[in-house]
């Protein structure tokens, strides 16, 4: 799963978004994008690190597959 990394203008917070529909069983996703086609969550400027791993290993359990982060 490819998941890309971003932030608003000021850095006052990171978001992961995919298009992939399977990311919103995340228990901490939420639908966004025009058409509430993009699947996102959050991340805490404190402790990204820590919330990529968290990503990852829901990713690796839940869907048996590698992710990818990509940043924007």
């Amino acid at each position: 799963m490819t998941l890309t990394i971003s932030s608003d203008i000021s850095y006052k917070y990171f978001e992961v978004t995919t298009k992939d529909k399977r990311f919103e069983r995340y228990p901490l996703a939420f639908v966004g994008g025009w058409n509430r086609d993009t699947y996102c969550t959050c991340l805490d400027k404190m402790n990204w690190f820590k919330d990529m791993e968290a990503i990852s290993e829901w990713v690796k359990k839940e869907l048996t597959e590698e992710c990818l982060f990509q940043i924007y």
